[in-house]
């Protein structure tokens, strides 16, 4: 080059203010060698990962005492059988059991329009939980009790193929292998 000198403010040294440093300009503290001073601040971050567990456990239902308490009597394979003094017969076989109760003081749940004969007075279970997921009332059908139960005594089983029926002091408790079932007595009901 020339050699040419250059206005103030073009090249060369800036007045203050134009260009050179921001924080110069925006007041920023300085220590004593005039450096600025510099701040640091701790910036803490949490990650938080949500983690859902499904447990599952098997709760027994709500039962009288004496309800899965085993017999001291060899399991029977009766057909059919009564109990309560004659206020209950159940009749089991193909996979399905069904119990009528007489001279109940229980009132069952409402009767589904669907069904339009006897309802209230007996309890159904089958074996498959496919087509039937819960032990129900019947709709009509032919009472256990026109079968001419024999009458099984209170501490007594009755088991044919996966149904199960103990008979005990508070009425009947049947249930499938996979623990879905019903207890019928004359005061009340338990479908689980």
């Amino acid at each position: 080059g020339s050699g040419a000198s250059r206005p103030a403010g073009v090249g060369g040294s800036r007045p203050a203010g134009v260009g050179g440093s921001h924080t110069a300009a925006k007041g920023a503290a300085r220590g004593a060698a005039g450096r600025p001073i510099t701040r640091y601040v701790t910036v803490t971050r949490y990650r938080t990962r949500t983690v859902t567990r499904t447990v599952t456990r098997t709760v027994p239902p709500d039962v009288p005492v004496g309800a899965f308490l085993p017999s001291r009597h060899a399991a029977l394979a009766l057909t059919s059988f009564s109990a309560a003094g004659g206020a209950i017969a159940c009749v089991l076989g193909g996979g399905s059991v069904r119990c009528d109760v007489s001279g109940q003081s229980f009132t069952p749940p409402a009767q589904p329009a669907s069904c339009t004969q006897a309802w209230g007075g007996a309890l159904v279970l089958t074996n498959n939980r496919v087509s039937a997921p819960r032990a129900q009332f019947a709709c009509g059908g032919t009472s256990a009790f026109s079968q001419s139960p024999a009458p099984l005594p209170s501490g007594h089983d009755d088991r044919v193929g996966q149904i199960t029926c103990e008979v005990r002091s508070f009425g009947v408790n049947c249930f499938a292998a996979d623990h879905r079932g019903f207890i019928l007595s004359r005061t009340g009901y338990l479908v689980y």
